[in-house]
């Protein structure tokens, strides 16, 4: 396996403005799934026979373990019941993450360094090509936290004959550059996008 991105492509259904809706919005993303969207921009698949009203947004802050790195720059609160830290996946890594129960994995790296997310997100590209073929970029937006921008990126990609996908949040500032990614096989990745969507809504900059 070798590192990735990856982020949802949602088709929004909501008429009022973002700021102003204080109530869970049903969803619909590209692949025909229902989601419940909630203020923030965050989401949860829709229960069969559930309004959007009666769900909860599972609050990462009731997740098990906290990692903090970057100098103090960023924090991840993780379900320690669905991912483990493991060794190191890259010398270039603060950690790694690998999902319980599934082939799937996760790193985070920081750098020292200043770069616009624009730059940012070509500077990942052309590193995925150095070991990738057939990438595509399926979605490609920007949401905020903290106050501060985050780009969030989903693209597949084909590794030795096997297709990935992978799904990564990615930010940048006077504090540094931070890479959060996820990844999974693109076979496996419908049934884990849930898991790996919750482990990245944990990232917190500080």
């Amino acid at each position: 396996m070798t590192k990735g991105i990856l982020a949802i492509t949602v088709l929004l259904l909501l008429a009022l403005p973002a700021v102003e809706a204080l109530e869970a919005t049903g969803a619909i993303t590209d692949e025909g799934k229902r989601v419940v969207l909630f203020p923030d921009g965050s989401w949860v698949y829709k229960p069969d026979g559930a309004g959007p009203s009666s769900i909860k947004k599972p609050h990462s802050n009731q997740l098990g373990n906290v990692i903090e790195g970057g100098n103090g720059s960023y924090s991840i609160r993780f379900n320690e019941q669905k991912w483990r830290q493991i060794e190191k996946l890259s010398d270039a890594a603060e950690y790694s993450l690998q999902h319980k129960n599934a082939d799937a994995y996760a790193l985070i790296i920081y750098e020292n360094a200043t770069i616009k997310l624009d730059q940012l997100k070509q500077a990942v590209l052309n590193n995925t090509r150095q070991a990738a073929s057939d990438i595509k970029v399926i979605h490609h937006r920007r949401l905020y936290t903290n106050g501060k921008e985050i780009m969030v990126m989903k693209y597949n990609a084909t590794v030795d004959n096997i297709p990935l996908t992978y799904y990564g949040y990615f930010a940048s500032g006077r504090w540094g550059v931070l890479q959060f990614l996820s990844w999974s096989t693109t076979a496996d990745f419908d049934r884990l996008e849930g898991d790996m969507f919750e482990l990245l809504d944990g990232l917190r900059l500080n």
